[in-house]
């Protein structure tokens, strides 16, 4: 689902974690998955041109589905690209008002005047491109149990380095990859047991 791009929000990626387990034969005994807290908010790594975030311009305000945590925090610089070209910035401003789930810009500075608008029945991509917190999280890993085999091993890294290295989502909290036996790891990262396992780095396996 995080690969595919079918899941943009912890509320659809939930959905898809309780639709293959209803799928597995096997899960059939097991009690149904609950998930707590703001499914609504969009995952950090979604904050990248022509990805998961895109904001609704109604009445000159620009409303964004995602807030602090993914980095649209007050007075943080975002950039607005064109629905039919990601690659293209069409204008900027700075979020005037946040929570931790959403945010807002009420001032667009439109690169073509011409071409501004006030309100629009298409949704516009957005990036934090000029962040107001800057800090790092260092993630290391991932590092795999002994019977994992090779192209297990590949992929699961490949998507560790999309995520967390080649996505510009993480601009703003400038989360990073390390190696594993690096001193100053934030997360430690594991695949065993068909599963990955996030650990605090002082904590031993």
């Amino acid at each position: 689902a995080l690969t595919s791009g079918t899941a943009t929000n912890f509320q659809q990626l939930f959905q898809e974690v309780v639709a293959g387990i209803a799928a597995d034969p096997k899960s059939s005994y097991r009690p149904r998955p609950v998930a707590y807290g703001d499914l609504s908010a969009v995952f950090p790594w979604s904050n990248a041109r022509g990805m998961a975030i895109k904001a609704v311009l109604e009445k000159g305000t620009l409303r964004i589905p995602a807030g602090i945590f993914q980095g649209f925090e007050k007075d943080a610089g975002v950039t607005v690209y064109d629905p039919d070209d990601t690659e293209k910035e069409i204008a900027f401003g700075r979020v005037a008002e946040a929570t931790y789930a959403n945010s807002a810009i009420s001032k667009l500075k439109w690169h073509a005047p011409e071409e501004a608008l006030s309100t629009s029945p298409v949704p516009f991509p957005v990036s934090v491109t000029e962040p107001v917190t800057h800090f790092e999280f260092i993630v290391g890993g991932p590092t795999f149990a002994s019977n994992i085999e090779d192209d297990v091993r590949q992929r699961v890294s490949e998507i560790f380095k999309a995520a967390f290295t080649d996505n510009i989502g993480n601009i703003g909290a400038n989360t990073t990859l390390g190696l594993p036996d690096n001193p100053d790891l934030n997360l430690l990262t594991r695949v065993e047991d068909d599963q990955i396992w996030l650990l605090k780095p002082e904590n031993n396996l």
